[in-house]
């Protein structure tokens, strides 16, 4: 139950807080708002999310976010679309 309320608070933190990059200035509001727990899920999924591979060379940025996003639901299933959304933004803008 617990493992539960972390993740809706992460779902929540994303969409709140998570623009194109995880700033310092949104790392500490999250942790302020939702707690040390939630931050870290938030951190862990945002690392995951912006260090996947990618090929340039054999594959498009489109094919690339499909990827990413998949990647993401099975890696976390828990994430609304709302935050997997926004962390496929995130992978495009580190890539960029």
């Amino acid at each position: 139950m617990l493992q539960q309320a972390i993740q809706d608070k992460a779902n929540a933190a994303i969409a709140q807080h998570v623009g194109l990059w995880l700033s310092p200035e949104q790392a500490q509001a999250i942790q302020q708002q939702y707690g040390f727990a939630t931050f870290t899920l938030v951190r862990q999924v945002y690392d995951f999310a912006v260090s996947q591979p990618a090929d340039w060379s054999s594959a498009t940025l489109e094919q690339h976010l499909s990827v990413v996003a998949d990647t993401l639901k099975m890696a976390y299933p828990f994430l609304s679309e709302e935050s997997i959304r926004r962390l496929v933004n995130c992978f495009a803008y580190a890539w960029k």
